[in-house]
């Protein structure tokens, strides 16, 4: 207000103002500069006579004066001053114990906790009858986003369920014909278990009701469409071959129980597509999917054909059929939500061994990593792939393991904060 009401005021201070007559002989031209007749008309639209114009002036100029007289004393206060003195705290020389990170990690994980036992899930549901329908131990893992060759992320989901299940043998298919296979491949395949090859979407599919799908999925790209595949073809190779499937964000860290067609719970009630555990072939909960697949799918829209269509087919069976289906509890692979796995597997301060060893317990199997989510995060020496990398896949990490061997800041935790504010 001081610095735009000051010009207006300024012309009243010449001494021709003092008649206070409003006329063009006294506000002309002759006897005023260009800038000064601006204000003054400017003030005989407002209408302020001679009193308000000095009452005005007045105004600004205590204001100006108690402005500068606050400045100087603050100025005068932050120089004459003295800092407040620190009081430092004692040194204890006793040793504090590692910090415990259970009670966090549980209140973060409090919505995917689910109290019931597996007795619970699984005291009526349908196994199979091994002597009747034998289940391959076949493990299956897609790439169908047209990759030519696995990231290191998706290397070690591969390397950590095949160094725990011996008995299995381990199935890659992708969708590149140029797919380059790693260097690691060459050193897991002579443990013998270990197979790779094309997937080739129309055979898979050849014969089953999600047949006319598939071909609305291929027929054009869409930002969904390598979900959409994998979708797809993951219960096709199920309910023809039998077996397990896993996405490729998945650190197994125990060997699979022989679980038998069994399914998991994200949630207490909600099935996901991202696991199915030792399924018979030709299990009809198959056609209960490849029916709401057909009806669900919608172009673009991520869990339309896949955990949305898993949970309601799951449903539609128990509904319709005794015994039900197995649903494992989300202890096994899904401890920590999606929503907040970047937190938790990608600390922003270093931790010891005792965080790491809390966001698992007894019961898990494996850790879900969501790399759907987390996939910009980097592989620093500060993340899950840091722990649990180097002892369940060790060909997969062996660059990071030798980038973190002299690393004391944690290894890239800046970079990592960088992109979360990005993000």
């Amino acid at each position: 207000l001081l610095f735009i009401a000051w010009p207006a005021v300024q012309p009243f201070t010449a001494d021709y103002y003092t008649s206070g007559l409003y006329s063009d002989e006294l506000f002309g031209p002759s006897n005023l500069e260009e800038c000064d007749m601006s204000a003054v008309r400017v003030l005989r639209t407002l209408g302020l006579s001679r009193i308000h114009r000095r009452k005005l002036k007045l105004y600004l100029i205590v204001s100006l004066a108690v402005a500068i007289i606050m400045a100087w004393l603050t100025l005068y206060k932050t120089v004459t001053d003295p800092p407040e003195p620190q009081t430092l705290p004692a040194i204890e020389n006793t040793v504090k114990p590692p910090p415990d990170f259970s009670e966090l990690l549980k209140s973060l994980s409090s919505e995917y906790n689910d109290e019931r036992t597996d007795k619970d899930y699984t005291s009526n549901v349908h196994y199979g009858d091994p002597s009747q329908t034998p289940v391959p131990d076949d493990i299956y893992f897609l790439e169908t986003a047209g990759f030519a060759s696995l990231n290191t992320r998706q290397q070690c989901a591969i390397e950590s369920a095949l160094r725990l299940n011996r008995g299995s043998r381990i199935i890659f298919l992708h969708t590149n014909k140029s797919f380059r296979s790693p260097q690691m491949f060459k050193l897991l395949k002579k443990m013998g278990h270990l197979v790779t090859g094309y997937l080739n979407l129309t055979e898979v599919v050849s014969g089953l009701p999600i047949e006319r799908l598939t071909e609305n999925i291929t027929s054009e790209n869409y930002w969904n469409q390598p979900n959409d595949i994998s979708n797809v073809a993951r219960v096709a190779l199920l309910y023809k071959n039998g077996g397990s499937y896993y996405d490729l964000d998945f650190i197994f860290i125990k060997p699979l129980p022989r679980w038998r067609n069994c399914l998991h719970n994200e949630k207490p009630e909600n099935v996901t597509n991202a696991a199915f555990s030792g399924f018979e072939k030709g299990h009809p909960l198959f056609e209960y999917i490849f029916e709401r697949q057909l009806t669900n799918w919608r172009r673009g829209e991520w869990a339309s054909g896949g955990r949305n269509t898993m949970t309601s087919a799951a449903r539609a069976f128990d509904a319709e059929n005794e015994p039900k289906i197995c649903r494992l509890p989300a202890r096994y692979f899904f401890r920590t939500p999606w929503n907040r796995a970047g937190n938790i597997f990608w600390p922003l301060v270093p931790v010891s061994e005792v965080y790491w060893e809390s966001i698992v317990d007894e019961n898990s199997t494996g850790i879900h990593v969501f790399n759907k989510v987390n996939k910009d995060l980097p592989l620093t020496c500060n993340s899950v792939y840091s722990h649990y990398g180097a002892k369940y896949c060790p060909f997969a990490m062996a660059p990071l393991r030798a980038q973190c061997k002299n690393t004391p800041d944690g290894g890239g935790i800046q970079s990592k904060m960088t992109k979360l504010n990005r993000w």
